[in-house]
């Protein structure tokens, strides 16, 4: 006969699995709350050492203030649309509309008139070839446009976009492909006229470059400080070939600004904007519940890799700062730096720019010290007239300490300037220039000698 409980009370066994759920969601829940609890705590602490390396969101706002654009960047925006150029940044939609007939963002400038420019000042003759029939087309239809941006440039302030450090991780910049294409632009005008011998028209398109570039060189954003750096390569290419009224003022343009600091400054302003990430980013706004519900689940585990990775961009930005120039192939290894692994990945930003950061700098730095070099001799040179005579002499680097430039003149013949080895770049692209430029005289004698060398027959 059955017990009067045996239809109300479950079996033993039920119950025994019901207590041990229950103790297994328990339990779930504390190491749930303990992990959420930790990574929260090391997430702020986190933030906290961003804070004290970098500063406090109140300290960084009151260092960069939020701006608009100035009148002379919307103006540079509006003359540039005569060129097919559209400047705006995208996100900036309140912009006055660009002028009747001009669609969008146009790209209708050939490419021919930036392959002729990297090409020049790619070539280590200070002379510069005769430019292609459409380059010169190109560039003939575009003078009235050029003419305006250059007039502008040169007596209006020089370009301020916008500034919000509030909008670092998606911040609000020139169109920076329209950027690079005016600088372009400008460069191909400035080599044509110093063809011709105009000099004085080739300056104004880089004086006109120079000023328009400070707005980016100035920017606390970390890409338009790497797009700065390669307008300044561009820069100093270009001043190699032109014959500059006032080469004192040159030289002392060539060191007004600090890339390597500014460089440095904008990538702890980009980590510093990362180490701001929390719980409100991961959760989202207004999820929904079930991607809430998800959201929560991985809470704890994304917050302690935002707060692993804050940590390791910490530890590679002081590597970084700590860092000298570093010219591939000295010796030093400076490079090799080890980095920290763990559960969310190994490395970090200030880590994987590291090397490639330093390099893109050391080889700006060593192209300003040649031109530097040049356009002393040039003036040199100039003022010593018929009186040349054959000579050589060597100085060391300041930039790559240990490699030497040799300066030779052949009595009035030509004079070149090159450095002891030519330097391989393996991680970068772009514009190099050369460690070696020489006076059109200077090429010739070579030219002259390689033939008297060469075996008969």
């Amino acid at each position: 006969m059955k017990s009067p409980s045996h239809g109300r009370n479950p079996p033993r066994w039920r119950q025994l699995a019901l207590k041990s759920a229950l103790a297994l969601l328990a339990a779930s829940v504390a190491v749930y709350v303990i992990a959420l609890s930790a990574a929260r705590f090391l997430h702020e602490r986190s933030q906290h050492a961003w804070d004290e390396r970098v500063g406090t969101s109140e300290q960084i706002a009151s260092r960069y203030p939020a701006e608009a654009a100035s009148p002379s960047a919307i103006a540079v925006e509006r003359l540039a649309m005569g060129l097919g150029l559209d400047l705006t940044p995208e996100s900036r939609n309140e912009r006055p509309p660009p002028a009747e007939g001009h669609a969008g963002r146009s790209r209708s400038i050939p490419d021919s008139v930036f392959q002729f420019v990297h090409e020049e000042l790619a070539d280590s003759s200070a002379s510069v070839n005769e430019p292609p029939e459409d380059v010169l087309g190109a560039l003939a239809g575009m003078q009235p446009g050029l003419a305006a941006i250059r007039d502008h440039l040169m007596h209006a302030p020089p370009p301020r976009w916008e500034t919000n450090l509030d909008e670092l991780l998606e911040p609000v910049v020139p169109d920076l492909e329209g950027i690079i294409q005016l600088h372009r632009l400008l460069a191909a005008d400035a080599l044509i006229h110093a063809r011709a011998g105009a000099h004085d028209a080739a300056e104004a398109n880089l004086v006109a470059s120079w000023r328009l570039n400070e707005s980016l060189r100035e920017s606390p954003v970390f890409l338009s400080q790497i797009i700065a750096v390669a307008i300044a390569r561009l820069q100093i290419g270009l001043l190699r070939r032109i014959d500059v009224a006032d080469v004192e003022a040159w030289r002392e343009r060539l060191h007004d600004h600090d890339y390597r600091e500014s460089v440095k400054t904008a990538l702890w302003l980009e980590g510093w904007a990362f180490s701001r990430l929390g719980e409100s980013d991961i959760l989202g706004e207004r999820p929904s519940w079930p991607a809430l519900g998800r959201a929560s689940l991985t809470l704890p585990l994304e917050l302690y890799c935002i707060a692993d990775f804050n940590a390791r961009e910490l530890d590679g930005l002081d590597w970084l700062a700590s860092q000298p120039a570093d010219c591939p192939g000295d010796g030093t290894g400076r490079s090799a730096v080890r980095e920290r692994s763990g559960l969310c990945g190994s490395g970090g930003r200030g880590f994987d720019y590291g090397a490639r950061l330093l390099e893109d700098i050391t080889r700006l730095e060593l192209g300003i010290e040649l031109t530097d070099r040049w356009i002393a001799l040039s003036r040199s040179r100039a003022g010593a007239g018929e009186e040349l005579e054959t000579s050589r002499a060597t100085s060391s680097s300041a930039v790559c300490p240990g490699d030497i430039w040799t300066y030779e003149e052949w009595a009035g013949r030509g004079a070149v300037i090159y450095l002891n080895r030519e330097i391989d770049w393996p991680h970068l692209s772009g514009l190099v220039l050369p460690t070696r430029h020489a006076s059109e005289g200077a090429q010739e004698l070579r030219h002259e000698q390689r033939r008297a060398s060469a075996p008969s027959g």
